[in-house]
């Protein structure tokens, strides 16, 4: 960044865009080595935490029938 912290708030959307791409421009070498050590693994894990969660939460009949003991059932009263 070669603006200093008082330019900086006076920046519009558009500078903003422009400033933040530029980033990866300035330090290509920095910039994927913070993607490969955070975006990465952090998407890894929404996506596994998604794909294990979704089907119990849509579901949730099956995990309890699993989990609680059979329990027979008790008789009918007669009328």
């Amino acid at each position: 960044m070669d603006l200093a912290s008082e330019e900086l708030q006076f920046l519009t959307i558009s500078n903003i865009l422009r400033e933040s791409t530029s980033i990866p421009k300035q330090s290509p070498k920095t910039f994927y080595l913070i993607t490969l050590t955070l975006i990465f693994p952090f998407s890894f894990a929404i996506l596994a935490y998604s794909l294990f969660t979704h089907p119990l939460i849509r579901h949730p009949h099956v995990l309890l029938q699993s989990r609680l003991p059979q329990l027979p059932h008790p008789p009918h009263p007669r009328h």
